[in-house]
């Protein structure tokens, strides 16, 4: 199955209300997106606002990235929608991350 990786912005968040973003990783995890990415044995974090996950095809994580937003609303009963994203299909890359994890 192929890989995709999305990156986001989410908007600003409302005065005395708590910031989105961890429930939106808290969701995208359950969706099977993830913010760490294995790399020669390694897992990385990836930066602020990028996932990535394995999908069917393009229209199936564009779906799952949907979904996340609905379910991160659905958790802090308001609305969360990202104001910018891009969904791409992963094939290679290169990273530099200053978190990463130990070997598995």
């Amino acid at each position: 199955m192929p890989k995709f990786i999305v990156t986001y912005d989410l908007p600003d968040s409302i005065p005395n209300s708590p910031d989105p973003h961890a429930t939106f990783l808290e969701e995208a995890r359950k969706l099977d997106w993830d913010y760490w990415i294995l790399v020669n044995h390694v897992w990385y974090r990836l930066p602020n606002t990028t996932l990535i996950g394995q999908f069917s095809d393009i229209a199936a994580a564009t779906a799952s990235f949907h979904a996340i937003e609905a379910a991160t609303t659905k958790a802090l009963r308001r609305t969360v929608k990202a104001d910018k994203f891009f969904v791409a299909n992963y094939i290679t890359s290169r990273l530099s991350s200053d978190e990463q994890e130990k070997e598995q």
